[in-house]
């Protein structure tokens, strides 16, 4: 069994890190819920920039509607390279979500390999 994420087949990544299992046990519903709510309170967290910008629309100058659409592209933008560029940190110093043995997140680990402890 393997996981395609992103086009990359992940078990050919991990199956020196986890033994593969073919079929997980049954889990509560109630994990189902949780993960429902964190996903969707993480995502109007990551939706909190773009409401700024567009209730801040007459605040920008004139055209407002454009300037705004072209600070809403620049984020974007911005937020595809830190995306790019911490998912190639991660993969080329082989982290993994796996890898915490103090609960850090990969962010956490790719910083610390980049700039040391």
């Amino acid at each position: 069994m393997s996981i395609r994420i992103n086009g990359i087949d992940t078990y050919y990544m991990y199956r020196d890190v986890v033994e593969i299992v073919e079929q997980a046990g049954h889990i509560p519903e109630q994990v189902g819920i949780l993960l429902l709510l964190r996903a969707f309170a993480a995502g109007a967290v990551a939706l909190t920039g773009t409401e700024a910008i567009a209730t801040g629309v007459p605040a920008f100058q004139p055209p407002e509607a454009k300037n705004a659409a072209t600070t809403l592209g620049a984020m974007a933008i911005l937020l595809g390279i830190l995306f790019i560029g911490i998912t190639f940190l991660a993969v080329n110093f082989g982290i993994t979500h796996l890898d915490l043995p103090e609960k850090q997140t990969v962010i956490s680990q790719v910083a610390r390999r980049v700039y040391g402890d």
